[in-house]
């Protein structure tokens, strides 16, 4: 639902600080969910899919993310 409604957002229309809460960020909150439930796969495809799509200059998210990533992947054995 929450993609849906993304896609249907027309530019101008949202609030300036909206911007920051994009296609990553969810990609990256729906992988930190999946990490908890142990749904290592499904997380990592999420947080994958996160950090393709981020520029360059968010260091911190991409960090955060590849954080997630390594955790995913430790804790699924697949190192």
């Amino acid at each position: 639902m929450a993609d849906r409604e993304l896609d249907a957002v027309r530019p101008g229309e949202e609030p300036a600080w909206i911007g920051y809460f994009d296609g990553a960020y969810l990609g990256d909150e729906r992988a930190h969910c999946l990490v908890d439930l142990g749904k290592h796969r499904a997380a990592q495809a999420d947080v994958r899919q996160a950090v393709a799509t981020l520029a360059p200059t968010r260091r911190r998210r991409l960090a955060i993310d590849t954080a997630r990533l390594a955790t995913s992947l430790a804790a699924s054995g697949d190192i």
